[in-house]
């Protein structure tokens, strides 16, 4: 049976694949690794619909000096983008990272992460290098990135079973899978296998706030009194560094987007313009202004500012001067569009699936929401439990995460309590009480666990964590005011 491949269109039009596994008979053998001059000159087809975007390149160059494998050396964006096929396609099984991980070094190893459309070892095709004639499937299925990702998980799943491939030895177990008659071909590659996956693993489904977890740490972001900026990082056992100063000015709450072992912060200054900050190597660039053809990106003055990175952009949201919410996203340059909406405070953006999800709060302090999905944005309507519509304290705002099999919504009440917010066939409130000023932010630091942030109004920062499946433990302060 053919696997049909749907498009999802992005607002820059590029589509992506998306295609449910399908039960098909254990195969053979695939074929033999190539080596990285004949995969470059073998032709072959993009992995996504459009090709590669500016955003891709961007990336890729940025991953480029860690990628140094016996095959793969170095990156460029037709290669990451068949990267984040493959990785998009593994999470959405719900495996973990090392599934991603596993099935990128094979397709590295394999065709130097290139969509062969030409048999040049046997019938060999596409990323896998996997063989109709032995039961991979037809090559237009196996040409198919999601299917071709699909069927060589399955195999990796029956090849071991219960878990099994969560340990071990990752080139022996790419080796199980293929059966290559070069079993030494993958071990090289495991590195920027890693290195890919994470770059790639969270970029679609999480949204950050204020804080990420990055590196294996913990990273919050905050205003100072000064109006700098200040950073404070721990493991996710703890202890918490001191206070770094990270200069700027920010008098709006920030946004930080995780990227892996990269990531980007984003604030407002006191003109309501957003400046952007970025780390990859283990240092800072320098601040710089986004700008759209039409000037510098800005929100209205004291707010703060929403950014995730979802359907192949990065994404800001905020509240412009006029009280629209707006949306800017980089695609070869900044972009800007009017969202429509009467609005204040901080808003929050989530990305789940393919939808990107966009939260703002009222003059009242109502929660609205507003969806993107299949090339088009829908209304504003409130989002409401059966005791009434969502409400925070007014002025403040909202952060928002998919999380735990959820939408979540976290924001201070009316009251000063914090709230979470979730979505589970119509949406549920739960106090998780304390007393919080502005916005909070929630850090998603494995598959389980849930930290949410919060600042008092004396200044502290506060700290409360649940696992899934448990209940959520006690406030404790991590560090006082910077």
């Amino acid at each position: 049976m053919t696997t049909v491949c749907v498009m999802a269109t992005t607002p820059q039009g590029q589509a992506q694949p998306i295609s449910p596994a399908s039960p098909r008979p254990t195969p053979g053998p695939a074929g033999a690794p190539l080596s990285p001059s004949v995969a470059a000159e073998a032709a072959s087809k993009d992995c996504v619909s459009g090709g590669p975007t500016a955003a891709d390149d961007k990336l890729a160059a940025e991953l480029s000096p860690k990628i140094q494998g016996d095959r793969v050396k170095g990156l460029d964006g037709g290669q990451l983008s068949c990267a984040r096929v493959i990785v998009r396609t593994v999470r959405s099984r719900d495996l973990s990272e090392r599934a991603a991980v596993i099935a990128l070094t094979t397709a590295m190893s394999e065709s130097t992460l290139h969509d062969l459309t030409e048999a040049v070892d046997h019938d060999s095709l596409g990323l896998f290098q996997q063989r109709p004639s032995s039961g991979w499937g037809t090559p237009e299925q196996i040409t198919d990135p999601v299917y071709a990702t699909n069927a060589f998980i399955d195999k990796m799943l029956e090849k071991f079973p219960n878990g099994a491939w969560e340990s071990g030895d990752i080139g022996n177990i790419c080796q199980t899978v293929q059966v290559s008659q070069f079993p030494g071909a993958y071990t090289p590659e495991v590195p920027g296998a890693q290195t890919i996956a994470d770059a790639l693993w969270d970029e679609r489904s999480v949204a950050q706030g204020w804080g990420v977890f990055a590196n294996g740490n913990f990273h919050l972001v905050e205003p100072g009194s000064s109006g700098r900026l200040y950073q404070i990082t721990s493991p996710s056992a703890g202890p918490w560094s001191s206070w770094e100063d990270m200069g700027g000015s920010s008098v709006g709450t920030p946004a930080i987007i995780n990227r892996g072992s990269m990531y980007d912060l984003f604030a407002t200054n006191a003109d309501g313009e957003v400046m952007q900050r970025h780390y990859a190597d283990s240092a800072w660039g320098s601040w710089y202004h986004d700008a759209t053809a039409s000037g510098n990106v800005t929100a209205a003055k004291g707010s703060g500012v929403a950014a995730v990175y979802g359907l192949d952009a990065y994404r800001l949201f905020y509240v412009g001067p006029g009280g629209d919410l707006f949306q800017s996203w980089y695609n070869d340059g900044w972009h800007s569009q009017s969202l429509g909406g009467d609005f204040v405070g901080t808003p929050a953006a989530a990305v789940s699936g393919d939808q990107v999800k966009v939260f703002a709060t009222n003059s009242s302090g109502q929660v609205y929401q507003r969806n993107y999905a299949n090339g088009s944005w829908g209304g504003w309507y409130v989002d409401k439990t059966t005791s009434g519509p969502i409400t925070a304290k007014a002025g403040t705002g909202v952060a928002a995460v998919h999380a735990l099999g959820y939408d979540r919504l976290f924001y201070v009440g009316p009251g000063g309590d914090l709230f979470q917010s979730w979505y589970n066939d119509g949406w549920h409130s739960q106090s998780l009480g304390g007393s919080i000023t502005g916005v909070p932010t929630v850090v998603m630091s494995g598959d389980d666990r849930m930290d949410v942030f919060g600042t008092s109004p004396a200044g502290g920062l506060f700290q409360r964590t649940s696992w899934a499946g448990g209940a959520w433990d006690s406030w404790h302060q991590i560090a006082d005011k910077p």
